[in-house]
């Protein structure tokens, strides 16, 4: 593409493109149109290049400081799928699917109040699953309290393991 200065981040994953276009609306045009005569592929763009969008399982927003936030972002027909408490799966596995989850929010909501709003929303979805309330709430307590008080790693050279035999 010879848009290298304007095009300042480009990625792709599938058939999925997410970029931050420094330039002007008329050369995004022009931009289009070269991705488009480019190989056999079409791709949809968005009109106008805006501070906010969705990619993939993420909504990213470029704020009023230029600082680029995220949080979660899940489409309407997301059919949440989670296992059932009449599952024969193990206790252990639930709580590391919860954690799994938790963890996720955590990396992808920048603001403390996006996070808290999707734990809540998994703690309700949990719960019309049929799991008991006091459980799921205990796994996500457990969970948000690992991830948001992390034991710190023992780095200490002089405690290397060996072998004597």
């Amino acid at each position: 593409f010879k848009v290298q200065n304007e095009l300042l981040l480009y990625r792709r994953f599938i058939d999925d493109m997410f970029s931050i276009w420094l330039g002007t609306d008329q050369r995004y045009i022009d931009f289009q149109a070269d991705a488009n005569n480019y190989g056999i592929l079409t791709w949809d763009f968005d009109i106008i290049p805006s501070a906010t969008v969705n990619f993939l399982d993420l909504t990213i927003t470029i704020n009023p400081n230029y600082r680029i936030q995220t949080k979660t972002y899940q489409k309407a027909m997301n059919l949440y799928q989670y296992i059932p408490p009449s599952s024969a799966h193990s206790p252990k596995m639930m709580k590391g699917i919860v954690y799994g989850l938790i963890r996720q929010y955590k990396l992808q909501n920048t603001l403390p109040s996006d996070y808290i709003n999707q734990l809540k929303l998994l703690f309700q979805r949990f719960v019309a699953l049929g799991w008991d309330k006091r459980l799921i709430k205990s796994y996500i307590l457990e969970a948000d309290s690992k991830l948001s008080n992390p034991i710190p790693s023992n780095n200490n050279a002089d405690e290397t393991l060996t072998n004597k035999e």
